[in-house]
Order: structure tokens, then C-alpha cells, then sequence
């Protein structure tokens, strides 16, 4: 029971203390931010700072409120019961004061400072560099350095990272720009001379071309109604580029599965076929991730047009 009554009044002690202006935002932040990520070292990274800082504020929030908020192994930290009911208080505490920074942000509508963005190679061109040069023209004190490859980067070293497929637990703030809608599909000369798979099953006696940034070995999947069928093949050519993989298809080089954006002018003036049609292959979507939780008006900026444009 004493016990019990002591875990109580330290509670009560550290939430009284919740808005105490020696306990500093800085402070609470980080402890949440640690908690949310399950490690100092992830923490860290999601606010810019070093692990070593991390731990410190830490400490020092728990020496200001004379409990023990998280406890520490070598290998990862969990809260305490005094730290997840802190948690649990703190955090909305938090939210609140985001939502009344952003809100004053948005006072400061203009982009300025540097606006740093990584996309995807052919994604990126088509669409995400209209909306860079337009920001750029328009906001002549913001500069921005992009970069456009198809190579998976950290997000944690961009302000703004565009990604396509599946969205895993990132601990990144992340906003859908667009579904991802795949075709497959054949150049009418190949066809002629190979002639035009009826199913699924039919395309594993074609020549097939393999996107390598999705998968190390081809694997397409198709459903139709309760149908489900999968397709795994030795492909006669593979790239890490779509571009290169259209134009390929075009040639009459073989049969490939491509998003819409880049093979609907191909399919709309004839040079390539859509193959399949009441199969669906598999949908993933396009994603904007940033890495903190205070984007600038240059970041709002960005995603707000992107959605906008795919919309």
C-alpha cells in the first residue's frame, strides 16, 4: 500500500509539475520522441540532435521531477508506470502546442531558407520538379537542391523524400500523394510475333522485362474475384529505371508492368498495348515523408501543391 501511495503522489508531484517553466519543452519533447521511438539513438535521429543530448535532457527532465521516467538497458528503454502515465499527459500537452505553432506558421506564409527533396527518378521529373521550379519562381527566397534517383535514400537526410510502395512504420510524418495503378503491357509488333496472353499464366512462355528497385527476382501478382494468380520468371532485361524499362517495351522487347504515369501516353497513341485488362495487378501508393513534426512553410508548401497536382 505504501507503496502504491508513494507511485501516487509522485505522480501527482510530476504532473503538477507538467507545466512548469523549469521543465522545458525541449525536454518533454525529447522524452516523448524517445519513448516513441523505443531507443535514444532513433530519437535522435528524428530531431536532429545527438544521442548523447537526447540522454541528457532526459535525465535532467527526470531530475527536475524527482522520478524515474524511463528505464534504460543497454540494448533499448521502456517507459516506467510513472513514465507512461507522464506519457499520457504530456503528449496531448504537446499536440496542443503544435497545433498552436503551426498555427502561427501559417502566418509566415512565405518559403524561404533551404528546401532540400529526394524522389524517385521518372516519378520525380514528370511530377515533382513542375511544383519545385514553379515554388522556386514564385518564392525568390527559397533555395532548393533536389535530388532524382531511383536508389532508396534515408528520409532523415532530406526535408521532403518521395516515395513510392508500401508505407512501413517510419516514425515519419507522411502524407499519400497518389495510388499507384500498374498496367502491363506489350508494343504491337511483339505481339504479332508472339502473339497476346489471355491470363496471367500465359505470360511465364513470353519475354518479360523486371524493374529491379521492386524486387530482386520478378514476381508479379494478379487477382480477379476470388482468382489469385502469381507469376515468377527469369526476365530477359532488367533496370533500376521505368523510363528505361518503356522504352524497351516499346521496341518489341518483351512484356512489362508499368505504373500508369509512365506508360498511358505510350498506350494512349498505340504504341504500347494494355494487356489483361480485367486483371488487377498489385496497387501501392506515392508518399511525401518529412521527418519532424514542425514542417516550414517551405515543406507545407511542397506537399500541399504535390497533392494538389495529383489530385
Amino acid at each position: 500500500m505504501n507503496s502504491s501511495h508513494d507511485l501516487q503522489r509522485k505522480l501527482q508531484l510530476c504532473l503538477q509539475n507538467i507545466l512548469n517553466l523549469e521543465v522545458t519543452v525541449d525536454d518533454r519533447e525529447v522524452f516523448v520522441t524517445v519513448a516513441e521511438a523505443g531507443s535514444f539513438t532513433g530519437a535522435a535521429q528524428r530531431l536532429g540532435i545527438s544521442t548523447s543530448y537526447a540522454s541528457r535532457r532526459v535525465r535532467a527532465l527526470e531530475g527536475r521531477l524527482g522520478v524515474t521516467l524511463l528505464a534504460r538497458t543497454t540494448r533499448q528503454v521502456r517507459l516506467t508506470e510513472v513514465g507512461a502515465r507522464y506519457l499520457s499527459e504530456v503528449r496531448p500537452l504537446l499536440q496542443g502546442l503544435d497545433e498552436a505553432d503551426a498555427a502561427a506558421r501559417h502566418e509566415r506564409v512565405e518559403p524561404e531558407g533551404k528546401l532540400t527533396v529526394a524522389a524517385p527518378l521518372s516519378f520525380g521529373l514528370l511530377h515533382v520538379q513542375p511544383v519545385l521550379v514553379a515554388m522556386a519562381c514564385a518564392h525568390p527566397k527559397l533555395r532548393v537542391e533536389a535530388s532524382f534517383e531511383d536508389r532508396r535514400v534515408d528520409p532523415l537526410h532530406y526535408d521532403v523524400t518521395i516515395r513510392g510502395g508500401e508505407l512501413r512504420d517510419t516514425g515519419l510524418m507522411a502524407r499519400r500523394l497518389c495510388e499507384l495503378d500498374m498496367r502491363v503491357v506489350a508494343s504491337p509488333a511483339y505481339l504479332e510475333r508472339r502473339g497476346v496472353p489471355e491470363h496471367p499464366r500465359d505470360l511465364r512462355d513470353h519475354a518479360l522485362l523486371h524493374y529491379t528497385r521492386s524486387s530482386t527476382v520478378l514476381a508479379w501478382s494478379f487477382a480477379r474475384g476470388e482468382e489469385r494468380v502469381a507469376v515468377e520468371a527469369a526476365p530477359v532485361f532488367a533496370a533500376d529505371n521505368g523510363d528505361a524499362l518503356v522504352a524497351a517495351t516499346i521496341a518489341g522487347l518483351g512484356i512489362s508492368q508499368q505504373p500508369s504515369f509512365l506508360c498511358e501516353a505510350a498506350v494512349a497513341d498505340g504504341r504500347l498495348v494494355q494487356l489483361l485488362p480485367d486483371w488487377e495487378s498489385f496497387r501501392s501508393s506515392f508518399w511525401a515523408l518529412w521527418p519532424t513534426r514542425h514542417p516550414s512553410a517551405a515543406v507545407r508548401g511542397l506537399v500541399e501543391r504535390l497533392v494538389e497536382r495529383m489530385a
